[in-house]
């Protein structure tokens, strides 16, 4: 009786948190925050189109980092350039810093 009680309190939570995992939406990094994470990992991306291409290979994409950042970062407000986002900084704007 106490061991049915554990099993059925055990599948429960279980329903719970899979509901709950449903639910929940994929967590992506802050505009800054991905910004400094392309800085780092210094793929050498020059342009949106290289970016999609690298996107289209599927190969070490993050689950933190959106597949389109204008699109999910323009729906937050926080979108700068594809420039600022890839760290391409012209001549004159590296004067200016």
């Amino acid at each position: 009786d106490s061991e049915l009680s554990i099993r059925l309190a055990r599948l429960r939570l279980e329903e719970q948190n899979t509901k709950q995992f449903l639910k929940s939406k994929p967590r992506n990094l802050s505009y800054s925050q991905c910004v400094k994470w392309v800085e780092r990992n210094g793929y050498g991306w020059r342009s949106k189109k290289e970016w999609e291409e690298w996107v289209e290979l599927g190969e070490n994409l993050q689950n933190f980092v959106p597949a389109d950042p204008e699109g999910y970062y323009t729906s937050l407000g926080t979108w700068v350039s594809w420039d600022h986002f890839l760290g391409i900084y012209s001549t004159q704007d590296e004067n200016d810093q």
